[in-house]
């Protein structure tokens, strides 16, 4: 990337790349702060794949950096998008790292755990650094060689890299609730009869990075009456009918889905200030029996 800006030639203009740097990490650390204050909600509800995916996100991103050196022209948007993606997969990064590291703290050792993935994460970076400088000294001869290399590395060690990431999140059994995987535990008690452990509902769940999962899910929705939806009448003498003692209510309710504006049905368990996680579990049970 110094490369393509023109460090280390005379006709270089030290300002001009300057600029460009800086505008390239500003757009970064723009990207990333309108990134996670828009999709916060997503590091709990769909850990998993969103780790994946900003995880094959990054290497795409180092993909193009290694274009930058053979279109120095369009350095400024190719850098700009190459950090975009690699802020953002930071961020996810950042925040999901706790709930990775909360799920193997078997013994209340989130410290010892957070430390020693800390630990592989250096490890790991010093080798690779130790492989490329190998490399560029057995090919310190050849200008040729060593500008290409990287791009015969890079999807061995991408490929390598996504794989890694894929096998290690199957172990992950997030302890916390969401809507899908109290649906599964519900599922296998209505079906079979016994709660499942953490353990198979992480197995069912999977990662699921192409969402297609998402087709099987009850057509439920928890939360509240959206004003900007159409609000059967129903809703609304259900609504007028509850006392204080009811902390949710179970209706239907017409949307229209972002993409294709499609109109369709769907179930809405709408839910008060102070209902709590049995309020919403018996609420997916009544629902349940319906769907």
């Amino acid at each position: 990337m110094f490369r393509a800006i023109g460090i280390g030639y005379s006709r270089s203009l030290p300002a001009a790349a300057a600029l460009n740097w800086l505008l390239k990490e500003g757009l970064g650390r723009l990207s990333r702060c309108i990134y996670t204050a828009s999709l916060a909600s997503a590091f709990d509800t769909n850990l998993k794949r969103v780790r994946f995916s900003t995880s094959v996100l990054f290497s795409l991103s180092l993909g193009v950096e290694l274009l930058t050196p053979a279109f120095p022209q369009y350095f400024l948007v190719l850098a700009s998008l190459a950090n975009m993606a690699k802020q953002i997969s930071l961020a996810c990064y950042l925040a999901t790292g706790s709930a990775v590291h909360r799920s193997f703290a078997i013994a209340d050792n989130l410290g010892e755990v957070s430390a020693k993935a800390q630990i592989q994460t250096v490890c790991f970076d010093n080798l690779g650094l130790l492989l490329a400088a190998l490399l560029n000294v057995l090919f310190k001869n050849s200008q040729r060689l060593q500008t290409a290399l990287p791009f015969f590395v890079y999807p061995i060690f991408s490929v390598i890299d996504l794989f890694a990431i894929y096998q290690g999140l199957k172990h992950v059994h997030l302890q916390t609730l969401t809507k899908d995987r109290l649906e599964m535990i519900l599922n296998t008690w209505i079906e079979l009869g016994y709660v499942p452990a953490p353990a198979e509902v992480s197995k069912e769940e999977g990662i699921d990075f192409l969402r297609s999962k998402d087709k099987g899910l009850w057509p439920i929705r928890i939360g509240y009456l959206d004003p900007k939806n159409q609000i059967p009448e129903l809703s609304i003498m259900t609504m007028r009918s509850t006392s204080g003692e009811d902390y949710y209510f179970i209706s239907m309710e017409i949307f229209y889905t972002r993409i294709r504006r499609s109109r369709r049905q769907g179930i809405l368990i709408c839910v008060r200030e102070g209902a709590s996680t049995t309020d919403i579990v018996m609420g997916l049970l009544q629902v349940g029996e319906f769907v």
